[in-house]
Protein backbone atom coordinates (compact mmCIF):
# COMPACT_ATOMS: atom_id res chain seq x y z
CA UNK A 1 0.00 0.00 0.00
CA UNK A 2 1.32 3.43 -0.45
CA UNK A 3 -0.28 6.38 1.67
CA UNK A 4 -1.16 9.98 1.07
CA UNK A 5 -0.78 12.65 3.60
CA UNK A 6 -3.06 15.50 3.22
CA UNK A 7 -2.26 19.05 5.40
CA UNK A 8 -2.82 22.49 5.33
CA UNK A 9 0.13 24.56 4.02
CA UNK A 10 -0.26 27.23 6.42
CA UNK A 11 -1.14 24.60 9.37
CA UNK A 12 -4.10 25.76 9.91
CA UNK A 13 -7.44 23.34 10.68
CA UNK A 14 -10.59 24.05 8.41
CA UNK A 15 -13.90 22.28 8.37
CA UNK A 16 -14.83 22.11 4.84
CA UNK A 17 -14.69 19.81 3.33
CA UNK A 18 -12.29 18.54 0.10
CA UNK A 19 -11.96 15.72 -2.57
CA UNK A 20 -8.89 13.66 -3.16
CA UNK A 21 -8.70 11.41 -6.76
CA UNK A 22 -5.76 8.86 -7.35
CA UNK A 23 -5.31 7.93 -11.02
CA UNK A 24 -3.00 6.35 -13.40
CA UNK A 25 -0.64 8.30 -15.08
CA UNK A 26 -0.13 7.25 -19.06
CA UNK A 27 4.04 5.81 -18.48
CA UNK A 28 6.44 8.31 -20.50
CA UNK A 29 7.98 6.19 -23.69
CA UNK A 30 11.35 6.05 -24.25
CA UNK A 31 12.30 9.67 -26.08
CA UNK A 32 14.96 8.60 -28.78
CA UNK A 33 16.22 11.45 -29.35
CA UNK A 34 18.20 11.59 -25.70
CA UNK A 35 21.06 12.48 -25.42
CA UNK A 36 20.26 15.91 -26.49
CA UNK A 37 20.78 18.20 -23.22
CA UNK A 38 23.69 20.19 -24.09
CA UNK A 39 23.60 22.25 -27.78
CA UNK A 40 26.30 20.59 -28.95
CA UNK A 41 24.05 17.27 -28.70
CA UNK A 42 21.21 18.97 -30.19
CA UNK A 43 18.44 17.07 -32.33
CA UNK A 44 17.89 18.02 -35.36
CA UNK A 45 14.24 19.67 -36.76
CA UNK A 46 13.51 20.21 -39.88
CA UNK A 47 10.81 23.31 -40.17
CA UNK A 48 7.47 22.81 -40.69
CA UNK A 49 7.83 19.04 -39.44
CA UNK A 50 6.60 17.83 -36.13
CA UNK A 51 8.84 16.11 -33.79
CA UNK A 52 6.50 13.70 -31.60
CA UNK A 53 6.50 11.59 -28.59
CA UNK A 54 9.47 13.78 -27.01
CA UNK A 55 9.86 13.51 -23.16
CA UNK A 56 10.42 16.42 -20.58
CA UNK A 57 12.65 14.59 -18.01
CA UNK A 58 13.95 15.78 -14.67
CA UNK A 59 13.80 19.16 -13.75
CA UNK A 60 18.16 19.26 -14.18
CA UNK A 61 17.51 18.23 -17.38
CA UNK A 62 17.30 20.28 -20.18
CA UNK A 63 15.77 19.05 -23.87
CA UNK A 64 18.00 20.70 -27.10
CA UNK A 65 16.66 20.85 -30.56
CA UNK A 66 18.53 22.61 -33.36
CA UNK A 67 17.23 23.83 -37.18
CA UNK A 68 18.45 25.92 -40.05
CA UNK A 69 16.96 29.29 -39.89
CA UNK A 70 16.80 32.33 -42.88
CA UNK A 71 18.21 35.69 -42.34
CA UNK A 72 15.12 38.20 -41.69
CA UNK A 73 12.23 35.20 -41.37
CA UNK A 74 9.96 35.06 -38.66
CA UNK A 75 9.79 31.49 -37.33
CA UNK A 76 6.88 29.87 -34.17
CA UNK A 77 8.57 27.44 -31.85
CA UNK A 78 5.60 25.57 -29.98
CA UNK A 79 4.22 22.59 -28.69
CA UNK A 80 1.23 20.96 -30.85
CA UNK A 81 -0.77 18.19 -29.20
CA UNK A 82 0.34 18.62 -26.23
CA UNK A 83 -1.98 18.46 -22.83
CA UNK A 84 -0.99 21.83 -21.00
CA UNK A 85 -3.92 22.41 -19.06
CA UNK A 86 -3.06 24.04 -15.77
CA UNK A 87 -4.25 21.37 -13.45
CA UNK A 88 -1.77 19.38 -14.49
CA UNK A 89 0.66 21.52 -13.42
CA UNK A 90 2.89 20.98 -15.98
CA UNK A 91 5.28 24.01 -16.65
CA UNK A 92 7.32 22.87 -19.78
CA UNK A 93 9.78 26.09 -20.48
CA UNK A 94 10.86 26.77 -23.94
CA UNK A 95 13.47 29.32 -24.86
CA UNK A 96 15.78 30.48 -27.96
CA UNK A 97 18.94 30.57 -28.57
CA UNK A 98 20.73 32.55 -31.60
CA UNK A 99 23.69 30.65 -34.05
CA UNK A 100 26.16 31.64 -31.30
CA UNK A 101 24.09 29.93 -28.74
CA UNK A 102 23.17 33.27 -26.75
CA UNK A 103 19.46 33.08 -26.28
CA UNK A 104 17.61 35.73 -27.85
CA UNK A 105 13.97 35.47 -26.00
CA UNK A 106 13.16 35.23 -22.57
CA UNK A 107 11.76 32.11 -21.43
CA UNK A 108 8.39 31.21 -22.20
CA UNK A 109 6.29 29.28 -19.48
CA UNK A 110 3.40 26.78 -19.82
CA UNK A 111 -0.23 27.72 -19.28
CA UNK A 112 0.02 28.10 -14.84
CA UNK A 113 2.37 31.06 -16.06
CA UNK A 114 0.97 32.11 -19.44
CA UNK A 115 -2.96 32.40 -17.91
CA UNK A 116 -4.28 31.48 -21.50
CA UNK A 117 -4.59 27.98 -20.66
CA UNK A 118 -2.35 27.20 -23.73
CA UNK A 119 0.75 25.61 -24.31
CA UNK A 120 4.10 27.77 -24.40
CA UNK A 121 5.80 29.22 -27.92
CA UNK A 122 7.77 32.00 -29.07
CA UNK A 123 7.91 33.90 -32.10
CA UNK A 124 11.09 35.57 -33.46
CA UNK A 125 12.88 36.43 -36.41
CA UNK A 126 16.41 35.52 -37.13
CA UNK A 127 18.80 38.11 -37.86
CA UNK A 128 20.99 35.92 -39.82
CA UNK A 129 21.64 32.98 -41.53
CA UNK A 130 22.39 29.73 -39.39
CA UNK A 131 21.24 27.10 -36.67
CA UNK A 132 19.03 28.52 -34.31
CA UNK A 133 17.73 26.34 -31.26
CA UNK A 134 15.56 25.41 -28.97
CA UNK A 135 15.88 24.25 -25.28
CA UNK A 136 12.71 22.62 -23.52
CA UNK A 137 12.29 21.91 -19.84
CA UNK A 138 10.05 20.90 -17.15
CA UNK A 139 10.68 23.00 -13.97
CA UNK A 140 8.41 20.30 -12.29
CA UNK A 141 9.85 17.32 -12.53
CA UNK A 142 6.67 15.71 -14.01
CA UNK A 143 8.71 13.97 -17.04
CA UNK A 144 5.38 14.58 -19.47
CA UNK A 145 5.13 13.69 -23.18
CA UNK A 146 5.38 16.65 -25.57
CA UNK A 147 5.55 17.37 -29.73
CA UNK A 148 7.61 20.04 -31.01
CA UNK A 149 6.91 22.37 -34.23
CA UNK A 150 8.82 24.87 -35.94
CA UNK A 151 7.25 26.81 -38.32
CA UNK A 152 7.63 29.81 -40.46
CA UNK A 153 4.93 32.77 -39.28
CA UNK A 154 3.71 34.01 -42.13
CA UNK A 155 1.61 36.52 -40.08
CA UNK A 156 4.92 38.32 -39.25
CA UNK A 157 6.22 41.29 -41.62
CA UNK A 158 8.77 43.47 -41.62
CA UNK A 159 8.10 46.19 -38.86
CA UNK A 160 8.57 49.40 -41.45
CA UNK A 161 9.31 51.77 -38.28
CA UNK A 162 12.95 49.60 -37.68
CA UNK A 163 14.72 50.94 -36.31
CA UNK A 164 13.07 52.98 -33.86
CA UNK A 165 14.88 51.40 -30.65
CA UNK A 166 16.05 55.30 -28.77
CA UNK A 167 14.27 57.99 -28.83
CA UNK A 168 17.25 59.31 -31.83
CA UNK A 169 15.72 57.02 -33.88
CA UNK A 170 11.92 57.28 -33.04
CA UNK A 171 9.94 56.67 -36.78
CA UNK A 172 7.46 59.71 -37.04
CA UNK A 173 3.93 59.24 -37.02
CA UNK A 174 1.30 61.36 -38.61
CA UNK A 175 -1.69 62.40 -36.60
CA UNK A 176 -5.01 60.36 -37.36
CA UNK A 177 -3.07 57.74 -39.47
CA UNK A 178 -2.59 54.56 -37.84
CA UNK A 179 0.68 52.40 -38.45
CA UNK A 180 0.30 49.00 -38.29
CA UNK A 181 2.08 45.61 -38.74
CA UNK A 182 4.37 46.85 -35.94
CA UNK A 183 6.06 44.11 -33.57
CA UNK A 184 7.91 44.33 -29.92
CA UNK A 185 10.02 41.63 -29.08
CA UNK A 186 10.39 40.51 -25.43
CA UNK A 187 11.75 43.09 -22.95
CA UNK A 188 13.72 40.44 -21.32
CA UNK A 189 17.37 39.60 -22.19
CA UNK A 190 16.78 41.88 -25.41
CA UNK A 191 15.21 45.14 -23.74
CA UNK A 192 13.98 46.44 -27.14
CA UNK A 193 11.90 49.51 -26.95
CA UNK A 194 9.93 51.30 -29.80
CA UNK A 195 9.92 54.36 -30.37
CA UNK A 196 7.55 57.14 -32.24
CA UNK A 197 7.55 60.86 -32.71
CA UNK A 198 4.50 63.15 -33.64
CA UNK A 199 4.00 66.95 -33.56
CA UNK A 200 1.27 68.46 -31.25
CA UNK A 201 -0.26 72.10 -30.88
CA UNK A 202 -0.48 73.43 -27.48
CA UNK A 203 -4.18 73.32 -26.21
CA UNK A 204 -4.92 70.46 -28.53
CA UNK A 205 -5.98 66.97 -26.98
CA UNK A 206 -5.04 63.98 -28.12
CA UNK A 207 -4.98 59.92 -27.68
CA UNK A 208 -2.60 57.67 -28.13
CA UNK A 209 -3.44 54.06 -28.42
CA UNK A 210 -2.59 50.86 -29.14
CA UNK A 211 -4.20 47.75 -30.99
CA UNK A 212 -2.43 44.63 -30.30
CA UNK A 213 -3.76 42.10 -32.62
CA UNK A 214 -6.84 40.78 -30.42
CA UNK A 215 -3.98 40.34 -27.46
CA UNK A 216 -5.64 42.73 -25.10
CA UNK A 217 -8.04 41.06 -23.63
CA UNK A 218 -8.00 40.18 -19.85
CA UNK A 219 -5.86 37.02 -19.39
CA UNK A 220 -4.23 36.86 -22.34
CA UNK A 221 0.00 36.73 -22.54
CA UNK A 222 -0.33 40.10 -24.01
CA UNK A 223 1.71 42.90 -21.60
CA UNK A 224 2.68 45.54 -23.92
CA UNK A 225 3.57 49.02 -22.08
CA UNK A 226 2.89 52.22 -23.70
CA UNK A 227 4.67 55.49 -22.72
CA UNK A 228 4.48 59.05 -23.20
CA UNK A 229 7.52 62.06 -23.35
CA UNK A 230 7.27 65.68 -23.73
CA UNK A 231 10.18 67.76 -26.38
CA UNK A 232 12.19 67.52 -22.84
CA UNK A 233 11.89 63.89 -22.49
CA UNK A 234 9.66 64.39 -19.51
CA UNK A 235 6.67 61.57 -18.72
CA UNK A 236 3.46 62.31 -19.39
CA UNK A 237 0.27 60.57 -17.66
CA UNK A 238 2.75 57.62 -16.52
CA UNK A 239 2.50 54.77 -18.30
CA UNK A 240 -0.21 52.39 -19.36
CA UNK A 241 -0.38 48.52 -19.72
CA UNK A 242 -2.55 46.51 -22.22
CA UNK A 243 -5.38 44.69 -20.41
CA UNK A 244 -4.73 45.69 -16.97
CA UNK A 245 -8.11 43.80 -16.46
CA UNK A 246 -10.62 46.00 -18.58
CA UNK A 247 -10.55 44.30 -21.86
CA UNK A 248 -8.90 47.28 -23.49
CA UNK A 249 -5.19 47.77 -25.26
CA UNK A 250 -3.30 50.12 -23.62
CA UNK A 251 -3.78 54.41 -24.34
CA UNK A 252 -2.84 57.72 -23.24
CA UNK A 253 -5.48 60.84 -23.54
CA UNK A 254 -3.36 64.05 -22.49
CA UNK A 255 -3.60 68.03 -23.88
CA UNK A 256 -0.41 69.49 -25.01
CA UNK A 257 1.39 71.82 -22.66
CA UNK A 258 3.01 73.24 -25.89
CA UNK A 259 4.02 73.09 -29.25
CA UNK A 260 6.53 70.78 -30.56
CA UNK A 261 7.41 66.78 -30.68
CA UNK A 262 6.35 64.37 -28.42
CA UNK A 263 7.50 60.83 -28.24
CA UNK A 264 5.81 57.38 -27.63
CA UNK A 265 7.81 54.33 -26.14
CA UNK A 266 6.17 50.81 -26.39
CA UNK A 267 7.82 47.70 -24.64
CA UNK A 268 6.89 44.48 -24.04
CA UNK A 269 7.62 44.08 -20.40
CA UNK A 270 6.21 39.94 -19.76
CA UNK A 271 9.71 38.72 -19.81
CA UNK A 272 8.94 35.70 -21.26
CA UNK A 273 8.80 36.20 -25.14
CA UNK A 274 5.19 37.43 -25.73
CA UNK A 275 2.93 35.48 -27.26
CA UNK A 276 2.14 37.30 -25.94
CA UNK A 277 3.33 37.34 -27.79
CA UNK A 278 7.09 37.00 -27.70
CA UNK A 279 7.35 39.52 -30.71
CA UNK A 280 3.48 41.48 -29.77
CA UNK A 281 2.36 42.11 -33.57
CA UNK A 282 0.32 45.83 -32.48
CA UNK A 283 -0.56 49.28 -33.59
CA UNK A 284 -0.52 52.48 -32.58
CA UNK A 285 -2.69 55.22 -34.01
CA UNK A 286 -2.45 59.27 -32.78
CA UNK A 287 -5.52 61.11 -33.27
CA UNK A 288 -7.06 64.51 -31.84
CA UNK A 289 -9.22 63.59 -29.29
Amino acid sequence: YYYAKVEDYNSEEYSEPYGILFTQRTPVVEDTNEDNDTIGTATPITVGTTLTNLAAATSYEYDYYGFTATADTTYKVEFVNTDCRPEDHRDLQMRIYNTAGTSITGTAYEASRQRNNGCAYQIFTASADGTYYVRIHDRNDAQYLYNLLVSVETKYVPDVAEPNDTIGTAHALTVGTALTGLTETDHGPTYEDDFYSFDAVKGTTYKVSLDAESNCIPGDRSDLYLGLYDSNLVNINGTRRNENGTGQCASITFTAAKTGTFYINVYENHGRGIGVSPNGLYSILVEQN
